[in-house]
């Protein structure tokens, strides 16, 4: 179960101005050259934008974050395309659910990375005596569904009674002790040798 943050538009703004200082538009033109996506509205800033921006609305829902790109505070993650000079930017979901599947994962990693490294830089006061930061581990396994290659990815653990029918993802996230900021998280399968399960 995920936690549901209730943000005024004034906390939004501030946190979108924040991204926009850790993410400049000449970083993003880099990235987006990097990854070929050179086309359209919806690059590689302004999905990832929109998704933590859908994260942090109470009901964000993908409509509500698609309409904030035909507001005037949206239109500044755009770059000035034909669509966006001549105000036709469509109030339809299909383009940015696109979207977010076509953006790379290496490209949200870089993204997500940077932010990281950019807050724990600003926030990080350390502790005295300790020169290196302090991280604590949260992890969890997470059972999928057995559809698809879920289950040869994610092989199914298996305890004194066999395997089970579920796939199992395990995740860990390190949170800097000090700030509390989390990393980007690292998943996989369940690699146990057989006779610890």
């Amino acid at each position: 179960m995920g936690y549901v943050l209730i943000m005024s538009p004034l906390d939004i703004d501030r946190i979108h101005g924040l991204y926009r200082k850790v993410l400049p538009s000449g970083y993003l033109r880099q990235l987006d050259r990097k990854f070929g996506l050179r086309r359209g509205i919806y690059r590689a800033g302004v999905v990832a934008w929109l998704m933590m921006r859908q994260r942090l609305e109470a009901n964000g829902s993908l409509a509500q974050t698609v309409r904030e790109l035909r507001c005037p505070a949206g239109r500044k993650l755009l770059r000035p395309c034909k669509r966006v000079r001549d105000g036709r930017i469509s109030a339809a979901t299909g383009g940015y659910c696109r979207a977010r599947h076509k953006l790379p994962i290496l490209a949200a990693n870089m993204i997500a990375d940077r932010i990281f490294e950019h807050l724990q830089g600003q926030l990080r006061p350390g502790w005295p005596g300790i020169d290196q930061p302090v991280f604590l581990l949260d992890g969890s396994s997470i059972r999928l569904s057995a559809q698809g290659d879920l289950p040869e990815t994610y092989p199914p653990v298996a305890n004194q009674y066999g395997p089970s029918h579920w796939p199992v993802l395990k995740i860990a996230v390190l949170h800097d002790a000090v700030t509390g900021l989390a990393m980007r998280p690292q998943w996989g399968a369940d690699e146990r040798p057989a006779g610890l399960q």
